[in-house]
């Protein structure tokens, strides 16, 4: 309810308790909406407040419109990858993959020291893949690893690969 109200501080205060006593995904969703209250401006904050009612009703494309909608206009912060990425998620979630794919490039695109750029590049290349496009999903794979060898996502991103070439000989 203080998100919704405006009031931030409250907001970040109340979420940092709730996500101690949480597990699994609820507990995911309380540090998600903990960062941009921890790093975000005051309008990306206003944008997330209104994509997270838009999830509270279950409309999740709505949640979705409302965040990359609602973050074009905003100046960004550094909770800005992290934004970026939910919204695409929030849209592959919705089976929107060609709303999701031009947000993902952007997320490693413009971000690529975020520690999301390695997460949108696997999330991509794992939904082309599933889509049938496994042509492009090895390349993004490839960059993953070679771009970011230190990073968790690079063995998933080892398989994913071996998985792909095993499927499609020659790719």
């Amino acid at each position: 309810m203080a998100l919704h109200a405006g009031d931030y501080q409250e907001a970040q205060a109340g979420l940092e308790t709730a996500a101690q006593g949480l597990e699994g995904p609820e507990r995911a969703h309380a540090l998600r909406l903990l960062r941009p209250l921890r790093l975000g401006n005051a309008e990306e904050i206003q944008v997330v407040a209104q994509a997270q009612l838009a999830l509270l009703e279950g409309r999740r494309l709505d949640a979705f419109r409302r965040l990359r909608d609602g973050l074009e206009g905003t100046p960004p912060s550094a909770a800005r990858p992290g934004l970026l990425l939910w919204a695409a998620e929030l849209a592959l979630d919705a089976n929107a993959l060609s709303s999701a794919e031009p947000i993902l490039h952007h997320v490693f695109d413009q971000f690529p020291n975020s520690g999301e750029a390695p997460v949108a590049l696997l999330t991509l290349a794992d939904a082309l893949a599933n889509e049938g496009r496994k042509d492009e999903s090895v390349p993004l794979l490839e960059r993953l690893i070679i771009d970011y060898p230190e990073s968790a996502m690079t063995p998933l991103a080892r398989r994913r690969l071996s998985e792909i070439r095993a499927e499609v000989p020659g790719l």
